[in-house]
């Protein structure tokens, strides 16, 4: 009884893994439509060498009506080669699959059985040939779907063997003898070729699973289990070239905690590693909108967004407000404070990367506007620039030629000098005068 019902919940599609429906459902897209054609050809080729020996309604009319069944399925699954499927639906279709071709087998085989009454021997051994190779080209393309195949075979050979063996002729028993024992080698073929096809979909789908996990590994961040640095560069890319193609703008921000270094040497590296995973935390609470944040490393966060200037600025504020919030990890309370540095794209343009611009804004904010957030601009490029030529000018500097000795008095409370100070004063060719606080 438990052998019977696997039976029909197989026959029936029950239980059939997602990803094998879909996988069978491709193969079929491919196979079917050539199984149309071939029974078309043959229905002709036998009404041909039946006309004017059987009825008109038998050599005319019911042909005219196979083929058009035919030629109207054929269309529909050429209709449905490059269209995406669902589960439910490439289910669904597999089983129309079976009931149709169950269907088409009962008429085919019903036309062709009382066609085998009329005219001679060469009649009967063409319906006989029919038979033999309307069943077996059926098998071959119902292959990724051996239920279908199975019940087309059983349709199909199970009268074809009694009529054959009903009718007295040693010659034609032989024939359905002949005919049955090959279409069931073939199934038990096909049978084991599927096997192997779902052997192979499995692979690839455990093949797919463990390429999904190792993507998501190499692009998380393994303490705080949020987007890494990896991530947050790959998407960046992808936000420049959608910017630069629509002419839209986005935002980026560079997060940095303050006084971290601090409470992770007073209270120890694993204190403050449960701290980084606390303030991820709180920036996956805050961060509920379309973008993306990562942690970029050490206590450095990073995030983007598409938005203006004003809603990217609300957002960095309300997330440096929300890492500053005291932290209750264990029995310890600590509060740390969180700077941020923004640029737009828009403003960067092509001038320099987006992301080297928020961090600079975040240098800047550190020094200027610590617990807030700094909004990259024009004036920052210009420092940029002026940084840049006075690092180039230094690293091709002659400076035993271009640097000069100044002396600066130093007096006393009585109004005189009492001794010089000796001071570096560096002079490029190409940039002029530096001050000595900045090269």
């Amino acid at each position: 009884m438990l052998q019977i019902k696997t039976f029909v919940n197989w026959m029936t599609l029950r239980g059939v893994p997602a990803e094998l429906a879909v996988a069978q459902f491709r193969e079929l897209r491919k196979q079917v439509p050539l199984l149309y054609p071939l029974l078309s050809v043959n229905a002709v080729a036998v009404a041909y060498t039946h006309f004017r020996l059987a009825p008109d309604w038998m050599t005319i009319w019911i042909p005219l009506m196979l083929v058009g069944v035919s030629v109207i399925r054929m269309i529909a699954w050429l209709g449905q080669r490059a269209s995406p499927i669902s589960t439910n639906e490439a289910l669904h279709q597999l089983r129309r699959t079976t009931i149709v071709g169950s269907a088409l087998a009962i008429a085919y085989i019903s036309w062709a059985l009382n066609l085998s009454q009329y005219g001679g021997d060469h009649e009967q051994a063409h319906v006989a040939i029919f038979i033999a190779i309307t069943v077996i080209g059926c098998i071959f393309c119902l292959m990724p779907l051996p239920q279908a195949a199975l019940a087309v075979t059983g349709i199909v050979i199970t009268p074809s063997l009694y009529y054959y063996l009903s009718i007295g002729d040693t010659v034609y028993a032989a024939i359905g003898i002949n005919m049955a024992l090959v279409t069931i080698v073939i199934i038990r073929v096909v049978i084991i070729g599927y096997s192997a096809f779902v052997r192979l979909v499995r692979a690839r789908s455990e093949l797919d699973r463990l390429n999904r996990e190792v993507t998501l590994l190499a692009n998380t961040d393994p303490l705080t289990a949020i987007p890494n640095r990896r991530r947050f560069f790959a998407e960046l890319a992808r936000s420049i070239d959608t910017a630069k193609h629509d002419g839209s703008d986005f935002a980026v921000g560079v997060i940095d905690l303050d006084r971290f270094k601090s409470v992770n040497d007073t209270m120890g590296h694993l204190f403050g590693d449960k701290l980084l995973q606390a303030a991820a935390e709180r920036l996956q609470t805050v961060f509920q909108t379309d973008g993306l944040f990562a942690r970029l490393g050490g206590d450095e966060f990073a995030f983007q967004i598409s938005a203006g200037v004003e809603e990217a600025t609300t957002l960095a504020n309300k997330l440096c407000a929300e890492l500053s919030r005291p932290y209750l990890l264990g029995d310890k309370t600590v509060s740390v404070g969180a700077t941020c540095g923004l640029a737009m794209f828009s403003v960067v343009g092509e001038s320099a990367s987006i992301y080297d611009a928020a961090d600079y804004a975040l240098y800047n904010g550190k020094s200027d506007r610590r617990g807030f957030t700094t909004l990259y601009a024009a004036e920052h490029e210009e420092r940029i620039r002026a940084e840049r030529a006075i690092e180039s000018a230094l690293q091709s500097a002659d400076l035993e030629n271009e640097m000069c000795i100044h002396f600066q008095p130093l007096v006393g409370q009585d109004g005189h000098a009492f001794a010089v100070e000796a001071l570096a004063r560096w002079t490029s060719p190409t940039i002029g005068p530096v001050r000595p606080d900045i090269f």
